[in-house]
């Protein structure tokens, strides 16, 4: 992951800020906006690439949207809701379609198939229904605006390592700023045990309308 951040920050360039700034800016313009939902994706996708990991998305029916790969030994796969609404129910439907990103993405996507691939529901919404409980219990739950927020601090800290970046190799700014990624619960590890949450556990089950 380090390795890869390496190649980022020394394409992007480091004499000046302004590739730098303009993919920063272009990231948070599509997380933070809720009317485009494959803006959204989009910016989520850019996201994983600058922090380091192997990042994808598909448009291929019944897809995940973007995944993020730390090695051959953690995926993180994610469903993607960022236009939603927080009183919204969350239908049968999304929650059967996010419990099943892993076994796409395992006959998919070849660098992900000897991994544990984490699924990940990014939504505003606080509840669902009853018969969407089982899927649920299956993906893990990142209320949007913690999501926005964790970029936001991420984003800082990316900076925060780029500043002091002196080019690829150098074992001691690797230390440094590995620490800084585990800190900000960036790195692979932190990041899982961060969200230990099943959306099963963290939505409250209604009656109601579903989601459309």
């Amino acid at each position: 992951m380090i390795e890869r951040i390496e190649t980022v920050l020394e394409n992007m360039g480091t004499i000046h800020d302004r590739k730098y700034d303009a993919e920063e800016k272009a990231i948070l313009t599509a997380i933070l906006q809720d009317l485009d939902g494959i803006a959204f994706e989009e910016g989520h996708r850019k996201l994983g690439l600058l922090l380091g990991y192997s990042a994808g998305n598909s448009t291929e029916d019944a897809a995940p949207d973007p995944w993020w790969i730390a090695d051959d030994s953690l995926c993180f796969v994610f469903e993607d809701h960022g236009e939603g609404k927080p009183d919204t129910v969350f239908s049968v439907r999304k929650a059967r379609q996010a419990a099943s990103h892993p076994e796409w993405m395992r006959e998919n996507v070849p660098e992900s198939s000897a991994a544990e691939i984490v699924p990940i529901l990014i939504t505003p919404c606080s509840s669902t229904t009853k018969g969407a409980v089982p899927s649920l219990k299956r993906v893990r739950y990142w209320q949007l605006k913690e999501f926005r927020a964790w970029a936001q601090q991420a984003l800082h800290v990316l900076r925060d390592i780029r500043r002091d970046f002196p080019g690829p190799g150098s074992l001691t700014w690797r230390i440094s700023a590995a620490a800084k990624l585990k800190e900000a619960k960036i790195a692979p590890a932190e990041m899982r045990k961060m969200l230990a949450q099943s959306a099963a556990e963290a939505m409250e089950v209604v009656t109601g309308q579903e989601e459309e």
